[in-house]
C-alpha cells in the first residue's frame, strides 16, 4: 500500500485464475475499505491490468488508486473476480 500522496491511496495487487476456466478481473470492480465507507477505485489513476480476461493458472498485477479524503486510514480492500461477485475482505 502506498499513501505517498493524502488524496490518494495506491494498492499492489497480484491476481491468479485458481479455476478451471477464464474469468475477466477489472481493476474497476474493487473497493477500499475505511471507517465504514466503500471508496471505488480510480481506473485513471490506476496502473496495469484495467480489464483482462485470465486464462486459469494466469495471473496479473495492477496498483489500483482510490481517491480518498485526507486523513483516511484504509482499514481493507474488497477484490471482486466481477461486479456482481460477493468479493472477499482483505485486511491491509
Amino acid at each position: 500500500m502506498d499513501t505517498t500522496d493524502p488524496n490518494l491511496v495506491r494498492v499492489h495487487v497480484e491476481v491468479t485464475n485458481i479455476g478451471n476456466e477464464a474469468q475477466h478481473w477489472s481493476s474497476g470492480n474493487q473497493k477500499l475499505l475505511a471507517g465504514g465507507k466503500e471508496f471505488e477505485s480510480d481506473m485513471w489513476e490506476s496502473e496495469g491490468s484495467s480489464m483482462d480476461e485470465l486464462n486459469p493458472g494466469l495471473s496479473a498485477s495492477a496498483v489500483l488508486a482510490f481517491k480518498v479524503p485526507p486523513g483516511t486510514v484504509p482499514d481493507g480492500i474488497e477484490l471482486h473476480d466481477s461486479m456482481f461477485s460477493q468479493g472477499a475482505t482483505v485486511n491491509l
